[in-house]
């Protein structure tokens, strides 16, 4: 098990200050999260993990759930359409599935939601 490295070390911090994370919070994820009580502490891997936890708390990204769900009725409602096309349409040119925000994402599932929906209402075929 590779050893955490400084730089790890260092850019943690850097994103736990960014967060305003309280120290008790922060030892209270670790505690949580990977049963250590610094982050000296932990492996490498284990740093890796930490650090996208903390930069998806601080971007607010979508989650995997929210992206599964979206692409559910993104199936459900185009065939061949371009998801990105879909995405960019809505939420402008620089959004992907990679960097739309948990709010993005939500609304993004409320207009598919609301065309399934719909297509329903009206007996109209619904991928599956």
């Amino acid at each position: 098990m590779e050893k955490i490295k400084n730089g790890q070390i260092k850019y943690i911090h850097i994103l736990k200050n960014k967060l305003n994370l309280k120290d008790e919070d922060y030892r209270s994820l670790l505690e949580s999260k990977f049963n250590k009580k610094t982050s000296k502490d932990l492996s490498s891997k284990q740093a890796e993990v930490l650090i996208k936890i903390l930069e998806r708390l601080i971007s607010n990204y979508a989650t995997e759930k929210q992206k599964n769900k979206l692409n559910t009725l993104y199936s459900k409602v185009y065939y061949e359409k371009d998801k990105q096309e879909f995405i960019e349409h809505y939420l402008g040119k620089d959004k992907t599935m990679d960097n739309i925000t948990v709010k993005e994402c939500s609304k993004l599932i409320y207009i598919l939601q609301e065309i399934v929906d719909w297509l329903e209402e009206r007996g109209m075929n619904v991928n599956s």
